[in-house]
């Protein structure tokens, strides 16, 4: 199997199962520490015979929570409105010099959106509101976040409404529920989002 491709799903599948049991993956890894291991022959995936210490160290990381200056800014939009949120945000955030995901849902499968969080230090969260709370697709990824129980992020919630607003609120409540530290307001706009909208969408992706 091609190195990348095996580190990519590997980190996938830590993220998407093994993510809320970190203390265990840790106290696992110290008392393996005392073996002299030749191979690593797992009850899901590949059968480990080289490289073991780079995927040891790696699960070391994961179980620890250790995350990079990145932040994943993660959406789906109606009509492009929280599209040109989300661009915005994230022109912001890598003007600091900081790296910077967008994925829209419905594009991407949340499995991946959660590969993407597990090193991430801040998520962003974006939906457009409808029947006043957030879009389904938003809700789905969510609530599995609030399951998955990642520790020691800082996110932020941002969207568009029509009649009516609502679909922030809701984001905010879930991924507080999941420990998420949300130091920031929620950003929201009317319609379509014109160049001051633009602008605070830039200032809150520097903020973050």
């Amino acid at each position: 199997v091609d190195e990348g491709i095996l580190f990519q799903e590997a980190t996938k599948y830590y993220a998407n199962i093994i993510l809320p049991f970190g203390a265990r993956v840790v106290k696992t890894l110290e008392k393996a520490s005392q073996l002299d291991i030749q191979i690593l022959a797992t009850s899901h995936g590949v059968i480990w015979r080289k490289n073991l210490p780079r995927i040891l160290k790696a699960y070391s990381d994961w179980g620890s929570g250790v995350t990079k200056e990145k932040a994943v800014v993660v959406y789906d939009s109606m009509w492009g409105s929280t599209t040109t949120m989300a661009e915005h945000i994230a022109d912001g955030i890598a003007s600091r010099g900081v790296e910077v995901e967008v994925l829209k849902l419905g594009e991407t499968d949340r499995s991946w959106v959660i590969k993407e969080v597990l090193d991430a230090r801040a998520v962003v969260v974006g939906t457009p509101t409808i029947n006043n709370t957030m879009f389904p697709s938003v809700a789905d990824l969510v609530f599995y976040l609030k399951g998955l129980r990642p520790k020691g992020r800082i996110g932020a919630v941002f969207g568009s409404y029509g009649w009516g607003g609502g679909g922030t609120k809701a984001v905010r409540e879930q991924l507080q529920a999941a420990g998420i530290e949300l130091p920031l307001e929620d950003l929201q706009v009317n319609y379509v989002p014109h160049e001051a909208e633009k602008a605070k969408c830039m200032e809150m992706g520097r903020r973050i």
